[in-house]
């Protein structure tokens, strides 16, 4: 028959027993858990390191565009200087106009004034 004392000690054995198969499990879940954050920190790591390539990719496209702007500006300083010359072109070329006019006129005038003096002479 199984008296007290050894109904104690089959508790205490499944108790133990219950221990260590806890233990075990406990160390099961640690090393799983390990592993899982290895595998974490190295997709982290990853995500990273891919995030760090577009950044310097993101980097040059900007300094790119930097040029390109750099190089616009260039341009369009260049082409308010021709505007400017072109407008000075024009200018002076109307005042070159007007002159050249203005010395037909007199050089008409003074033919005229030639053809009254040679008819006054002429008579």
């Amino acid at each position: 028959m199984v008296d007290d004392s050894l109904f104690n000690l089959i508790q205490e054995g499944l108790k133990v027993k219950n221990e260590v198969e806890n233990k075990e499990i406990e160390n099961d879940v640690n090393a799983e858990t390990s592993i899982d954050e290895d595998g974490l920190l190295n997709l982290n790591k990853e995500l990273i390191d891919n995030l760090l390539e577009q950044l310097k990719e993101k980097d040059k496209q900007i300094s790119e565009l930097h040029r390109l702007i750099e190089n616009n500006q260039i341009l369009l300083k260049e082409e308010q200087k021709k505007s400017e010359q072109q407008l000075y072109l024009a200018e002076h070329f109307e005042e070159v106009d007007n002159k050249l006019q203005d010395l037909k006129e007199k050089m008409e005038q003074k033919r005229n004034y030639r053809k009254s003096l040679f008819k006054i002479f002429s008579k």
